[in-house]
């Protein structure tokens, strides 16, 4: 990781990827209840803020306790905004 400025960055540039193939998802399939996809949408950005503020938010102790806490900030924003995609799929059924 190279720095807090772009990891937020790339965080940031993934949840607007998920949003963008949310509202894809809706131009193809306008028969499907759209405030389905508006609360994925709402889902991805509470995601989001919440992360940034994780990164926002830390206490610098040392290197090694660092890279940890950056670690599970990248590990929650692969169980967290990453599965979002799983939502789109089944939101025909």
């Amino acid at each position: 990781m190279a720095s807090i400025k772009n990891l937020k960055k790339e965080i940031k540039t993934l949840a607007s990827e998920l949003m963008l193939e949310c509202e894809t998802y809706k131009s193809f399939h306008p028969d499907i209840n759209p405030e389905k996809f508006d609360k994925i949408n709402v889902q991805i950005n509470e995601k989001l803020n919440s992360v940034i503020y994780d990164i926002n938010h830390y206490k610098k102790v040392n290197s090694k306790q660092n890279k940890d806490y950056f670690r599970k900030i990248v590990n929650k924003v692969k169980e967290e905004l990453i599965p979002v995609l799983d939502k789109l799929t089944k939101i025909e059924e």
